[in-house]
């Protein structure tokens, strides 16, 4: 039996937000096969700089709460 706890859904949570922002800043751009990039959508670039604040705030809240974990049971 596997158990989920407070922690594992705030790794998943932060994880979430890491890969939204990273996703957010490559839509971004228009790649060109050189590597070059054009910046063709702004707000997507705006946008991921919350989405990395929350993944921050999240895995904060995921190591404090690994700190209070008194055990390892069914992970």
């Amino acid at each position: 039996m596997i158990a989920i706890d407070r922690s594992d859904v705030y790794w998943a949570i932060a994880y979430l937000d890491f890969a939204e922002a990273a996703l957010d800043i490559a839509l971004a751009y228009d790649w060109e096969s050189n590597l070059q990039a054009t910046l063709i959508d702004p707000a997507r670039v705006k946008a991921a700089y919350p989405r990395v604040l929350n993944g921050i705030r999240n895995s904060i809240r995921l190591r404090a709460s690994l700190l209070e974990e008194r055990h390892d049971r069914h992970e």
